[in-house]
């Protein structure tokens, strides 16, 4: 983490401290905005070394994709008595870290279609022992993963960033519903990793030609969903959600490979569990809608795409249907009034 993206990650730590405290409310979220004005986002990028396709590193992938999936297909084969027996505990610490690595790559078939599938087939099938899954939390929520270039402009640095969300929320999946292992501290270190991310990436990019999903406000939504239902204070998960709002709002791309939809359904599924989630969600929409009154629009493509962002949004929540009543009250008048 270079030393501009660690004073803002210990400022976002002090506010979220405050916030749970009760030092802050309101301004919370102008605090968060405050810090974040003072990152110098730079111009140009610097050379990203991505992870090689050779034909050695696809043969390796293809055998351990093989392997994971014959072994996924043996236990739903198994016999009932013999459900439960114990999975060899055989994937190496070296194939691991090729597994991890290759979350960079730019090439979909080492990446998506590799990587992340064998990680889904290794979950399933409980290879990975405490050790190991530990250890893949800590390098997908490090900063080594989740902030190299993230204040340049758009690179294939992408990748590595949104896919070791991705592979976050599974692994939050699987802890939550089989290992039972991570503790509360590890928790709220991926919570306010999570919150810095979303924070930091203005790289909204959907598909990408030749190289796949890029997606990460998708893979955002899915560890924000995992955490909320985590044991962790009401102040916390307001903290995270703030953040995401205020995240969603600077990406530079138009998000119309169903982020919108995706937002939607996480902020649905925290709001309606107490109206204390609801009161600062409509609290955050009031002063989103307060910031575009003030300012004139620009003849630039990221304005606009940040615009129609939030219409879209907006949108997307109004169609789910499911908001309490005066959130939709206030996305009506929105939608009928400007």
């Amino acid at each position: 983490m270079n030393n501009e993206i660690n004073a803002f990650y210990d400022r976002l730590d002090q506010i979220r401290l405050q916030f749970n405290e009760g030092d802050i409310y309101k301004n919370m979220p102008e605090l968060i905005i405050a810090a974040r004005t003072n990152l110098d986002r730079k111009k140009r990028r610097t050379a990203y070394k991505a992870p090689e396709s050779t034909a050695a590193n696809l043969a390796q992938m293809a055998a351990l994709a093989k392997k994971y999936r014959d072994r996924v297909q043996e236990l739903k084969n198994a016999d009932e008595k013999d459900a439960d027996k114990e999975v060899p505990q055989d994937l190496d610490d070296k194939e691991l870290d090729f597994l991890l690595d290759q979350l960079g790559n730019p090439d979909p078939r080492m990446r998506d279609h590799g990587s992340f599938y064998v990680f889904n087939d290794i979950l399933r099938t409980g290879v990975l022992n405490d050790d190991q899954f530990h250890y893949a939390v800590a390098v997908t929520s490090s900063p080594e993963y989740l902030f190299p270039h993230i204040l340049e402009p758009e690179s294939d640095a992408l990748f590595r960033r949104s896919f070791a969300v991705l592979v976050m929320g599974t692994l939050l999946f699987a802890d939550r519903n089989f290992y039972h292992t991570l503790t509360e501290g590890e928790i709220l270190v991926l919570l306010h990793r999570l919150a810095t991310y979303a924070l930091l990436e203005e790289d909204g990019r959907g598909f990408i030609e030749n190289k796949g999903w890029g997606h990460a406000w998708i893979h955002v939504g899915n560890v924000f969903d995992e955490l909320i239902e985590r044991n962790l204070t009401r102040a916390d998960k307001i903290f995270l959600m703030t953040a995401i709002v205020l995240g969603y709002q600077q990406v530079r791309d138009p998000l119309v490979y169903g982020e919108d939809q995706r937002l939607a359904f996480s902020l649905s599924n925290l709001v309606n569990k107490e109206t204390f989630y609801a009161d600062y969600l409509l609290l955050l929409l009031k002063q989103w809608q307060g910031r575009l009154m003030s300012i004139r629009p620009r003849d630039s493509v990221t304005f606009w795409n940040r615009w129609y962002n939030r219409n879209r949004l907006l949108e997307a929540m109004i169609l789910r249907g499911d908001f309490p009543d005066s959130i939709n009250q206030f996305l009506n008048d929105v939608t009928n009034n400007y």
